[in-house]
């Protein structure tokens, strides 16, 4: 990480910190999302795995609660790196390291473009949760009456028919912890958020990511790009967004390639989609590092 230490420091110039620098505390959350880690398991590995001691150089590691403080007072600056981060290893890689697909762009655009897919981003929905089951019985009273509200339609049911629809509600029932919501893509449903990444087609490096709640449509993408940027049939062509046409496909492999890294190292990190921004910035900036460097 030594191409990004002036820019490191430059972002959090002026910002009072532990003993430790911002540097020290950025690697120890790559060191998290790589292997996967809660906080604690983090400072374990720190502390006990050779390869992660030698990739920190330090002495002594960050405790628990400086790191989460790191995360929850320093998360604008966090999402913010991670364009000046994809900036400055864009600036580094060489044209004769290019990929072919890039001269693609080049013929068929005329300059770099960008692809934009959406990815989703499980989270546990409570089983035994209020919201859950809340969640199920409207889902219950919709395929008895989809032309009603659930609510008229509960309303018109007789005592045995109420009994048998909140015959699942649990009597220990908790409060959900997570927050997020219901989305369904690839013919699947889960809970919790949805992630929108914007790659180069140049360097396949990440440039933006966005973690919304889940239920939120691929046509209202909290990404507006400022060049051409290549989307599939859920996105609207508004803007600079064009949808993919025969041929251009290959032009997409860089966000399919995060899609698969992000599936890979995302992972209920925190409970407020706030949070989890901050991580999916970080998983992203682990990214661009990776394929900097191969």
């Amino acid at each position: 990480m030594k191409e990004l230490d002036d820019v490191i420091r430059r972002e959090f110039e002026g910002i009072k910190f532990t003993q430790y620098d911002p540097l020290t505390y950025l690697k120890m959350l790559i060191v998290m999302v790589l292997y996967r880690e809660s906080y604690r398991g983090t400072i374990e590995l720190a502390a006990t795995n050779i390869v992660v001691k030698n990739f920190l150089k330090v002495k002594e590691v960050p405790s628990k609660s400086s790191l989460h403080w790191f995360v929850h007072k320093s998360g604008d600056r966090i999402r913010d790196l991670l364009l000046k981060v994809f900036r400055r290893l864009e600036s580094l890689v060489e044209e004769e390291q290019l990929p072919t697909h890039h001269l693609l762009a080049e013929h068929k655009f005329g300059r770099d473009i960008r692809s934009l897919d959406s990815f989703p981003v499980e989270l546990p929905n409570g089983k035994k949760s209020i919201e859950t089951h809340t969640e199920k019985l409207t889902l219950d009273l919709r395929e008895v009456d989809p032309k009603r509200k659930p609510h008229e339609v509960l309303a018109s049911l007789d005592e045995k028919e109420r009994e048998k629809l909140f015959s699942h509600f649990p009597r220990d029932y908790t409060v959900r912890e997570h927050e997020g919501s219901w989305g369904k893509k690839w013919g699947r449903t889960w809970f919790g958020g949805k992630c929108f990444v914007e790659v180069s087609s140049k360097t396949l490096m990440v440039s933006k990511v966005k973690v919304v709640p889940a239920n939120v449509p691929d046509s209202r993408s909290p990404i507006v790009p400022n060049v051409i940027t290549l989307a599939d049939r859920g996105f609207v062509e508004k803007g600079k967004v064009i949808r993919v046409k025969k041929g251009l496909e290959v032009l997409r492999g860089g966000v399919e390639f995060f899609g698969i890294f992000l599936k890979e190292h995302m992972r209920c990190y925190a409970r407020s989609l706030k949070v989890l921004n901050v991580f999916a910035s970080l998983v992203a900036i682990a990214y661009n590092i990776q394929r900097f460097r191969t």
